[in-house]
């Protein structure tokens, strides 16, 4: 299945969000573990790999990010 870059996009910096909200929880030391599950993968059809692959890369990113449209 085609996903439009668009999409994609959105899925990025949803993801991107979700852990600069988290990453201030996190002490130096300790490990910080975040059930992020697979999205949209049940009526919005997402794929499994994609999620995956665009939660590690979001997860991968340094932060946070000041997004503006």
């Amino acid at each position: 299945e085609q996903f439009f870059q668009h999409t994609v996009n959105d899925l990025f910096y949803t993801a991107l969000t979700g852990f600069n909200h988290a990453k201030p929880q996190f002490t130096s030391g300790k490990a910080l573990t975040i059930h992020s599950g697979l999205w949209g993968n049940g009526d919005f059809r997402n794929s499994e790999a994609v999620i995956c692959l665009t939660q590690c890369l979001a997860a991968q990113q340094p932060g946070p990010f000041l997004l503006t449209a």
